[in-house]
């Protein structure tokens, strides 16, 4: 499998500061524009047999957000192995809630530091071998948090990488 990272961002002047961002960092970055950008560059890429290692996209993009690219690919057998990090912004209950019955292996805050980030994806993408088709029974979960009820349906070692990216990033220096 390729060392590609697959990066979906709809907004020109974040995808050229990330993907330059990865780029001087050792990383080569392919860019899509727009979920259904990055659904036909990937069936390219299929084609010819050089899928991306990992998939980092923008939750907040119009027409199709992060969450239903990452339910598509998921349901793509040709895809399903790839990992799919979300670039979120906030982090409510309910968008963790979204985060993880969305089926996304990771998460990455926009609220980043250049080098935590880099190093993250760089992890991630580095680990991703040994990660694919070692998937669980999914859980359900059916909580009140702060006076709404919230279902989620998650992998537990999904659930515990993006518990322990959420922690990463807001809680260490």
């Amino acid at each position: 499998m390729s060392k590609d990272i697959l990066l979906v961002e709809d907004t020109l002047t974040q995808a050229m500061l990330f993907q330059h961002l990865l780029e001087k960092n050792g990383q080569s970055v392919k860019l899509a524009r727009s979920g259904a950008k990055a659904l036909e560059l990937l069936e390219k890429l299929n084609h010819l047999n050089e899928l991306p290692a990992l998939i980092l996209t923008d939750i907040n993009m119009p027409e199709m957000n992060g969450y239903e690219l990452c339910r598509a690919l998921k349901a793509n057998s040709a895809y399903a192995h790839i990992q799919v990090v979300l670039f979120a912004s906030a982090t409510s209950p309910d968008e963790i809630a979204e985060i993880l019955n969305c089926g996304a292996d990771n998460v990455v805050l926009k609220k980043w530091d250049e080098q935590k980030l880099v190093k993250k994806l760089k992890l991630l993408v580095e680990d991703g071998a040994t990660q694919n088709g070692n998937s669980s029974a999914l859980c359900d979960i059916q909580t009140r948090i702060n006076g709404k009820d919230i279902d989620v349906s998650f992998e537990p070692e999904r659930a515990l990488a993006i518990m322990a990216s959420l922690y990463e990033f807001l809680c260490t220096d």
